[in-house]
């Protein structure tokens, strides 16, 4: 959670997850807000529906790749879980289903997959247009970080490229999992499902990856995504469709 305006999206999106027939949802959230300031907005209902349906942490502090840090891939394998999925506060489901997702996924042999999105940046590949809804299964060499859908091993690879020092607020990450993965997994492939989309709203400015505070690792997002760039020479031309796939 990066603000206090999003809780009709967070509710609302656990509500469609907990709809799956066939999969279990647990649910952990991390927030950067702290809990009294829900409270001086009367929101304390929220909270409160909040802490009945999933594991809370408040920690102001944290940024984006902290929380994800805690999702150790081992702690994900033993617990025999068979998918992790990562959302922002300010994304709203509009049209997904997790049993018809982990179908995609089992049926294309996809270790990653992502809605089409309404208001992602408009170069980005997982970003909605008609001709891009037309189509069930999108295959790709990169997914924006908004909603993403992983199995065991994406996770673990995911969590090796988090950089929680250098890319601590998230952003550059999605550059280069898919060259990492593949150089671990010949047969590893991420897409996105057409038939499928969720709306970014946008509803934090200046509160990207968490908090501002006055040291490097908390630079803003765009910022530290350069330096890394320039330290590990991200494979940006890279980023592309890799085919369209519109079996029945």
């Amino acid at each position: 959670i990066g603000c206090d305006r999003n809780e009709t999206f967070i509710l609302n999106n656990i509500r469609m997850l907990r709809e799956s027939k066939n999969i279990t949802v647990d649910c952990l959230i991390g927030s950067f807000v702290e809990r009294s300031a829900f409270v001086k907005q009367n929101k304390s209902k929220f909270i409160r529906d909040l802490e009945q349906q999933c594991y809370v942490s408040f920690a102001p502090g944290a940024l984006y790749q902290d929380w994800q840090r805690f999702v150790h891939p081992m702690l994900v394998s033993q617990s025999n879980y068979s998918y992790v999925i990562v959302m922002q506060d300010d994304v709203e489901l509009l049209s997904f289903s997790l049993d018809q997702a982990a179908q995609a996924m089992a049926r294309y042999k996809l270790d990653m997959v992502s809605p089409l999105i309404h208001g992602a940046t408009p170069r980005a590949i997982v970003n909605f247009t008609p001709q891009r809804a037309k189509h069930k299964i999108i295959n790709v060499s990169s997914i924006e970080a908004f909603i993403m859908v992983f199995n065991a091993r994406a996770w673990e690879c995911w969590w090796d490229v988090s950089d929680h020092i250098y890319l601590a607020r998230g952003w550059g990450s999605d550059l280069w999992m898919y060259p990492y993965c593949r150089s671990k997994h010949d047969d590893f492939n991420m897409g996105i499902i057409g038939g499928m989309a969720a709306k970014h709203h946008g509803h934090c400015p200046g509160t990207v990856g968490g908090p501002n505070a006055p040291s490097t690792r908390h630079l803003h997002p765009s910022a530290q995504l350069h330096e890394w760039v320039k330290r590990h020479g991200a494979p940006w031309s890279k980023i592309r469709i890799v085919e369209y796939i519109d079996d029945d």
